[in-house]
């Protein structure tokens, strides 16, 4: 007989490895759950809310500002760098354009698969 997990709280719990094969989960609050390596088939998820729990989002979110925060440095860093280069010997042209074709090839390739 399929389990009837309808209208529950299941965050954060762990179905890891479980023969949920036909169970009802409609209506349940699934966020964070754990479903690695279980049997689902013919699982209904309908009308279920999931994703990440609220902690997990907000630690998330601010990773992203801080790496956005040291990308800017970067940036500002690299702006700097570019602007002592193009007021010194000629030599050091070549270097940058070097390095900015290497850093384009680098991007484009990261961008094109995901």
């Amino acid at each position: 007989m399929p389990q009837d997990f309808s209208r529950q709280n299941l965050r954060g719990r762990s179905f890891k490895g479980q023969d949920l094969t036909g169970a009802n989960f409609s209506y349940a609050d699934i966020r964070g759950t754990d479903f690695t390596g279980a049997n689902l088939r013919g699982a209904n998820f309908s009308c279920t809310e999931g994703g990440l729990q609220r902690r997990w989002a907000t630690v998330l979110v601010l990773i992203s500002w801080v790496l956005s925060g040291i990308s800017g440095l970067f940036s500002g860093t690299l702006v700097s760098l570019l602007a002592d280069v193009l007021k010194t010997d000629s030599w050091k042209h070549g270097y940058f354009i070097a390095t900015f074709i290497s850093l384009s090839i680098f991007l484009i390739i990261t961008i094109r698969r995901g």
